[in-house]
C-alpha cells in the first residue's frame, strides 16, 4: 500500500496514511474525525521548474550509477 499525503478540510490538518488507491476517499482526520480529506500532491510526484530529474531538484550528490 502507498503512503498518501492529506490535508483536513475542516481543521486544516496535514498528515500522512498508508492506504489502498481506491480507499483514498475514505480517510477521515485523525485530529477532528472529519472525512473531508484531500489527498496532497507529493513532494516526491514534483519536479522543480528546469529540472531534468528528481534527483536534480533534490540537489542529489551521488555520482551517476548511483554510487
Amino acid at each position: 500500500m502507498p503512503l498518501y499525503e492529506f490535508e483536513c478540510q475542516d481543521c486544516k490538518e496535514n498528515f500522512d496514511k498508508l492506504v489502498r488507491l481506491v480507499g483514498a476517499q475514505d480517510v477521515v482526520c485523525p485530529k477532528c474525525g472529519s472525512a473531508k480529506t484531500e489527498k496532497k500532491l507529493s513532494v516526491f510526484a514534483t519536479l522543480a521548474k528546469g529540472a531534468r530529474s528528481v534527483s536534480e531538484s533534490l540537489g542529489s550528490n551521488c555520482a551517476p550509477g548511483g554510487t
